[in-house]
């Protein structure tokens, strides 16, 4: 087999792999090209078919690994391509370059890791195979799963030298203050923020934010004039704080923590709840809580804030799911949620 890179020169130290196709049991042939350009394959089959590999040199760089299925020895010359790569500038609504702001980009329909720009807003991709590129930006850098209205527009380009700018959306951020004798007690807590959702009593939660030494956070880019939850689950110090109703604007909140409360009950079932599979689910605007039912059906659930909420028990029983809701149930209620089969 002879190899030659991208340039047409011989690949010298590609790593050459052979191995049977449909995971058949044979002996692997490896072997290394040398400096003609050559790898000395032995022992192979005249006609079984193959999965051949080849592993551009540790020193060459922008090349691409070589792979073809079904491959039947023969002499023959193969080259390996030359890798891709992308790089651009993300930029806001203004044309200012956008430090720490992030590339989202699918390859085949397939969403790859996010790039986060430098401190000029410059990003780049490298290694990419030949092929059309998806590329969109966003600002908020680690932040997975942006909302669709601070997206900037998608850009469809070809792998290769390419310099692109990309456009990402400013949102609106929250300066949030927690009031209490000890605000620092919250240090490394979550605070969750909620996008409000007719549909969806809890929200759809954007993402967690980590809360600082201080007792304050920041809500994250949020869309301006929609409707989000931020809510504070009672952690070690048994306090929650929930806002339901915040409209994505730039300011500040204060959050007063208060005592979390208490819902008791039980889950009832035509059989007794014999399955490892056996929860309760609270939702309220902009939270959510989940605690395991006890043998009995029996749960406790802790942590909640004040006003009502909808549960939600499932269990599997034998073969058969089981699940039932009751609404308008407000803390301190001692309750019996009903579960039936599934049809």
């Amino acid at each position: 087999l002879t190899v030659l890179d991208a340039s047409g020169a011989p690949a010298v130290g590609a790593g050459v792999d052979v191995t049977p196709a449909g995971g058949a049991h044979h002996t692997r042939v490896a072997a290394v090209v040398d400096a003609a350009g050559h790898a000395r394959l032995l022992g192979l089959h005249p006609t079984r078919p193959y999965r051949l590999e080849i592993e551009p040199p540790a020193a060459s760089k922008g090349q691409l690994a070589f792979l073809r299925e079904g491959w039947v020895a023969r002499e023959e010359t193969l080259r390996l391509s030359a890798a891709g790569a992308i790089w651009g500038t993300i930029v806001d609504a203004d044309g200012r370059p956008w430090p720490g702001a992030s590339v989202r980009w699918w390859v085949d329909g397939k969403e790859q890791r996010d790039v986060v720009a430098d401190a000029t807003g410059r990003f780049e991709m490298s290694n990419l195979r030949p092929g059309e590129t998806v590329l969109s930006a966003f600002g908020g850098e680690g932040r997975r799963d942006p909302e669709p209205e601070l997206e900037g527009p998608r850009k469809t380009v070809s792998g290769g030298a390419t310099d692109v700018t990309l456009t990402a959306l400013r949102g609106v951020e929250l300066a949030v203050r927690i009031a209490a004798p000890d605000p620092g007690a919250w240090r490394g807590s979550s605070a969750w923020v909620s996008r409000l959702h007719p549909t969806n009593l809890a929200g759809a939660k954007i993402h967690a934010v980590a809360i600082g030494a201080d007792g304050t956070f920041r809500s994250g880019p949020l869309v301006p004039g929609a409707r989000y939850a931020i809510w504070i689950p009672a952690g070690r110090t048994g306090l929650t704080a929930l806002k339901p109703d915040v409209v994505g604007a730039q300011g500040e909140l204060v959050l007063t923590p208060v005592a979390g409360q208490t819902i008791r009950g039980r889950v009832l079932a035509d059989k007794p709840l014999s399955g490892s599979f056996r929860w309760i689910d609270a939702y309220g605007v902009g939270w959510n809580l989940r605690t395991q039912l006890d043998a009995e059906g029996r749960f406790e659930l802790r942590g909640v804030p004040d006003g009502s909420c909808v549960l939600r028990g499932q269990a599997t029983i034998g073969e058969a799911y089981y699940t039932g809701m009751l609404r308008d149930v407000r803390p301190g209620a001692d309750v019996e949620v009903r579960i039936e089969a599934e049809k």
